[in-house]
């Protein structure tokens, strides 16, 4: 995709990056309308893994394993972004709600770290993890949850 109103060449530089990090989710096919969807599964996977106070990611997509745990506050900050874009000011309001004071800088520092590791990307404040749940019918908890259709 190009031609958008005021991209420049940084843009596509910028984008470029990205690439080696998606690895996992599943490449176009053909052309036709665009339609993200990150829970195609391919053979290179980022997944993770999670317990009550850990999460543990897999990733695969170099044709290497690695794995690297993490707990307690960063453990439930990474899956919260792994959910969806989130920004440091409310992933600081969702741990204080749930016990964890964590100043906004130390959680910017995690964050910052997991976009080095590229297993999350960041953009204009916002973060979003890459890994996919290893088994999306499981919550936190380890209990089976109803999966919509």
């Amino acid at each position: 995709m190009h031609g958008f109103p005021g991209e420049t060449d940084e843009d596509y530089l910028e984008q470029a990056a990205v690439v080696p990090h998606v690895v996992h989710l599943q490449p176009p096919s053909g052309v036709g309308q665009v339609w993200l969807e990150r829970f195609s599964p391919y053979p290179p996977r980022l997944v993770y893994r999670s317990g009550p106070d850990w999460s543990k990611l897999i990733d695969t997509r170099t044709g290497k394993r690695r794995e690297a745990l993490i707990v307690g506050w960063q453990a439930q900050t990474y899956e919260w972004c792994c959910e969806s874009y989130r920004g440091v000011e409310s992933l600081r309001q969702q741990l204080s709600a749930c016990g964890q004071h964590v100043q906004s800088q130390a959680i910017e520092e995690f964050l910052q770290s997991r976009v080095r590791h590229g297993v999350c990307l960041g953009e204009g404040g916002l973060y979003l993890g890459l890994a996919l749940p290893e088994h999306r019918a499981f919550a936190r908890t380890g209990v089976p949850q109803r999966e919509s259709r």
